[in-house]
């Protein structure tokens, strides 16, 4: 029996937490929020991720870092892609030389083109690091449907240790060398499930989703060679194995989003657009969202009020302001017409976007006002109409007349 700390409670952790249960291994499963532990704790399922899945009383809950990593001989690592990093630096000064981290999230780090495994291996240089994928969706795993899946480390007997530790009737486990490869291919494939979903949501049929998914893995092949992976890895479960379960299955989120996608729904709301523009206005810098300024009673005694909060800084000022001359001439040289002859100056982006196979289209308008000092920003959408550009510029503009009291 060994002891297995699970650094992350959503669906793939709690799945392979529940598989190393069975496996008869002391399971602990670690979430960075305390209250996601205690319900976890009390309710025994995870009903967004895993519902109707029952979690054994034997696995611990806890949301005490060093806690989890002290004496766990194999320490797996599931968070999402985005959160690798800061995850493996919370808990990297409890890890001791030699102990196992196995990560099982996928992905490619979008700051510096590292594989998962390479950014663990950093936080954590004293850790023995490992990985473990394929084609295994956490919803079958959580269940106990039969599933295969590879691990890689860079010496046999640490990939030959794992693999007796995650192996199971139900849970049959190769080993590989070819880390690099292994990595490559989970985060790439979803790049081509993405493809395959959006022609599901064209209608296209399974010719098409068959060329895809060819010549993706061809792709990709030959992507991950020219990176040092070894060409066979790709042929195996962390290749086109996982890549045929991401095209086919509706288990999978960049499938459904991809349909989605095909389907004319957009993916990026309004709310986004406005926080992107209104990172222009403040040179660069985005500020958290909220409906919310403040709360008071009936006699105007303030209850609360919300203060402002910075969310990032997504460019520089100088890049801010060169974007803001962009939008400016859009308005004086370009489409955005509309506010020719207002005594207020805007700044903004037109858009249209066409999404069936008709003529109709959504008509946008982002942007802010006035330029030189802006006091508003905006993100209009007119839904489905046949105006193109000029219809949201109209209703942006009847906003902003009401706004700056221009009538």
């Amino acid at each position: 029996m060994a002891k297995v700390s699970v650094m992350g409670a959503g669906s793939w952790g709690l799945g392979l937490a529940i598989l190393l249960n069975n496996n008869g291994h002391d399971v602990k499963v670690w979430s960075v929020f305390p209250e996601e532990i205690k319900v976890l704790d009390k309710e025994r399922e995870n009903k967004k991720c895993l519902p109707g899945v029952h979690i054994p009383e034997k696995i611990e809950m806890t949301a005490d870092t060093e806690y989890a990593v002290n004496g766990a001989d194999v320490i797996v690592l599931a968070v999402a892609s985005p959160y690798t990093r800061s995850t493996a630096k919370l808990f990297a000064p409890f890890v001791k030389e030699g102990q196992y981290v196995v990560n099982v999230g996928k992905g490619i780090e979008e700051s510096t083109l590292m594989t998962l495994c390479q950014v663990v291996e950093e936080e954590i240089p004293a850790a023995t690091v490992a990985v473990l994928s394929g084609p295994s969706h956490a919803e079958e795993v959580g269940r106990l449907i039969p599933t295969t899946c590879v691990i890689g480390t860079h010496k046999r007997k640490d990939a030959e240790y794992l693999q007796n530790i995650f192996m199971s009737d139900v849970f049959r486990v190769y080993i590989s060398p070819d880390m690099l490869g292994i990595c490559i291919g989970g985060a790439l494939k979803n790049v081509i499930a993405l493809a395959a979903g959006i022609a599901d949501g064209l209608g296209y049929g399974d010719n098409t989703k068959a060329a895809l998914i060819t010549r993706g893995i061809a792709e990709i092949s030959r992507l991950g060679t020219a990176m040092g992976a070894n060409p066979s890895t790709f042929s195996g479960l962390s290749g086109i194995g996982d890549l045929i379960v991401t095209c086919a299955s509706m288990h999978s989120r960049n499938r459904r989003a991809g349909i989605l996608i095909g389907q004319g729904k957009t993916m990026v709301s309004p709310m986004h657009n406005l926080m992107i523009i209104s990172s222009i206005a403040n040179r660069g810098v985005m500020m958290q969202p909220y409906f919310v300024e403040k709360v008071q009673t009936r006699s105007g005694d303030v209850v609360s009020t919300t203060t402002p909060k910075q969310k990032s800084v997504v460019c520089t000022p100088s890049e801010a302001d060169t974007i803001g001359e962009f939008c400016r001439a859009v308005v004086t040289e370009g489409t955005g017409y509309a506010f020719t002859y207002t005594s207020y100056t805007v700044a903004g982006k037109t858009g249209t976007a066409q999404f069936d196979n008709s003529d109709r289209v959504h008509s946008w308008f982002i942007g802010y006002a006035p330029y030189e000092n802006p006091q508003i920003s905006f993100c209009v959408i007119l839904e489905g109409g046949y105006t193109g550009v000029p219809g949201a510029q109209q209703v942006t503009k009847a906003l902003l007349d009401a706004f700056f009291d221009e009538y």
